[in-house]
């Protein structure tokens, strides 16, 4: 029959070579190199390149989704007279009961207009600025005033010093993003311009005939 090591071996997914516990030591150090490694590429692409290019679609998305939040009310705003405000009538949206057949700030309408202004405003700063990174955290900052300023038209619970939960979120947000984006224009190196670098010509020949 065979020996108890070779159902082992047959069984097992990871076979060492060699009986030197060593040789674990050194394949678990490895093991943690690589998901460090992992790691550190993956938060790299995430908050730099990577994240710049999502930031329009994740503005145009917002933008659409906001649509939904008008039709089922579940994004409302405060009573309000002006001329724009949004009344619900039918029992099945969102909007609490006490404020059916209320004119109401249209909430979602204020996000949609900000969201297209950032939108223009990312487009724009995308093509100047040279650090990777920087496009993202402007729109993190955006919207994180957004939410400030907004909120004050909408039903929520105050939270400390007058100010509701999301907004207190806001201010945190925005300093983070602020100080990140201060790390990176100090410290990040900027990316390299788009395209071949051009070849330069060679000399021309001189003719040993000319004077």
């Amino acid at each position: 029959g065979i020996t108890g090591t070779e159902v082992a071996k047959e069984s097992a997914k990871i076979v060492i070579a060699d009986d030197n516990f060593a040789t674990i030591v050194a394949a678990v150090e490895e093991g943690r190199v690589v998901y460090r490694n992992i790691k550190k590429a993956t938060l790299f692409l995430f908050t730099t390149s990577l994240a710049d290019v999502l930031v329009p679609g994740l503005l145009i998305g917002q933008i659409i989704g906001r649509f939904g939040c008008i039709v089922n009310g579940d994004a409302y705003g405060a009573v309000t007279s002006l001329p724009w405000a949004f009344i619900y009538t039918n029992p099945a949206a969102s909007i609490p009961i006490s404020l059916y057949g209320l004119p109401t700030h249209p909430y979602p309408v204020y996000e949609q207009i900000w969201n297209f202004l950032t939108l223009i405003g990312i487009l724009w700063l995308g093509s100047r600025v040279k650090k990777d990174g920087l496009v993202f955290l402007a729109y993190v900052a955006s919207y994180s005033v957004a939410r400030f300023l907004l909120t004050y038209v909408r039903l929520q619970n105050r939270f400390i010093l007058g100010l509701q939960e999301a907004q207190i979120a806001a201010m945190v947000t925005f300093v983070l993003a602020g100080l990140a984006a201060l790390y990176i224009m100090r410290f990040r190196e900027p990316r390299a311009d788009d395209g071949p670098s051009p070849v330069p010509l060679p000399d021309e020949p001189t003719d040993p005939g000319q004077t």
